[in-house]
């Protein structure tokens, strides 16, 4: 499932400094199943408006596959290089 979420407003530190408070409680969450508990993680993308202005909700995406594809439950932020990569 891929959701994204705008923050307005926002220092670049501060935005990273959100997505990994998410991220660590996200996986610190111990979620019932049954007889059994479950724990998952999360990977997100950040791309800063107007900086990465143009292709803002594009670049993010790029970052999140970055994420994803180099070891997951983690936050990645969009460099010029990922655009070199293509979206499937």
């Amino acid at each position: 499932m891929v959701e994204k979420s705008l923050l307005y407003d926002c220092r670049e530190k501060a935005i990273r400094e959100v997505a990994e408070k998410i991220r660590i409680n996200f996986m610190n969450k111990i979620i019932p199943a049954g007889s059994e508990t479950i724990s998952k993680t999360i990977s997100m993308g950040l791309s800063y408006f107007p900086k990465d202005l143009d292709d803002c909700i594009k670049f993010s995406d790029l970052a999140l596959y970055n994420a994803k594809n180099t070891g997951r439950n983690k936050v990645v932020k969009y460099i010029k290089d990922f655009s070199k990569t293509t979206l499937t």
